[in-house]
C-alpha cells in the first residue's frame, strides 16, 4: 500500500509539534499513523503483532524560490482591478415623500 503525504519540517517553529508535520496533499489533514495502519490490516478486531516497513522517496522538494514563482504566477493570473472614482454619492429622494 502507497500513500503520498507532504513532509514540512521547520526546526525553527515556535511550537514542537509544527517542527515536522505530516499531511494529506490534497486536504492537509495530518494522518494518524495507528488508523493508516489498521485499515492495511483491515480493520478485524483483534490484536496483531506487526511489522512496519516506511519507505520514503522524495517525489519534489519545493523550494522558497518555487513558492515565489507559483505565487508570481497566481498573482499575474488574477483580474485587474481598478480603483473606482472617488466621487460623492448622490442623495437619494427622500422615502416619505414617495406614494404607497
Amino acid at each position: 500500500m502507497t500513500k503520498h503525504y507532504i513532509l514540512s519540517i521547520n526546526p525553527e517553529a515556535e511550537y514542537s509539534w509544527n517542527r515536522c508535520i505530516l499531511s494529506h496533499p490534497l486536504t492537509a489533514h495530518r494522518p494518524e499513523l495507528a488508523q493508516v495502519i489498521a485499515e492495511a490490516v483491515g480493520e478485524a478486531e483483534g490484536t496483531y503483532l506487526i511489522a512496519v516497513n516506511i519507505e520514503v522517496q522524495v517525489l519534489e522538494k519545493v523550494t522558497e524560490d518555487f513558492e515565489e514563482i507559483k505565487a508570481g504566477e497566481l498573482l499575474s493570473s488574477q483580474p485587474i482591478l481598478r480603483e473606482l472614482p472617488q466621487e460623492l454619492p448622490q442623495e437619494r429622494p427622500d422615502r416619505s415623500t414617495i406614494a404607497a
